[in-house]
């Protein structure tokens, strides 16, 4: 009974594995400019920003020392999840990179001076 249990499993993974994707691959691809939604938080206070995810840098013209960087999940899109990346560096030096749905911490605290943000699927 067990063997049987087992060789059934494994019968359904293989099945699993070779099915055809839900959706067309041109469903499927990242949309690179999905806005990221991105917080900045410091002891003095916080701010958000939105910016695209498209590879470009961004300017950021906010004197807060900032302690934590966050993004908010990824959007769901026709069939896949758009996760967004970004990387922000800071005006003492600090490269901080953030994922999806992550707070990170900046080390040590100081204001962000630019970031670019990155779409891919997931």
């Amino acid at each position: 009974m067990r063997s049987f249990a087992i060789a059934t499993a494994f019968a359904l993974v293989a099945t699993l594995a070779n099915a055809a994707p839900s959706a067309p691959l041109e469903a499927r691809q990242s949309t690179p400019n999905r806005p990221v939604d991105i917080g900045f938080v410091g002891a003095e206070g916080s701010y958000e920003l939105t910016e695209p995810a498209d590879g470009s840098t961004f300017i950021i013209d906010n004197p807060l020392s900032v302690s934590t960087i966050e993004i908010g999940p990824g959007g769901y899109g026709a069939g896949f999840v758009n996760l967004a990346g970004c990387v922000f560096y800071g005006a003492d030096g600090s490269v901080t990179r953030v994922g999806d749905d992550q707070n990170v911490d900046v080390g040590p605290p100081q204001p962000q001076v630019s970031g670019v943000c990155y779409s891919f699927q997931g």
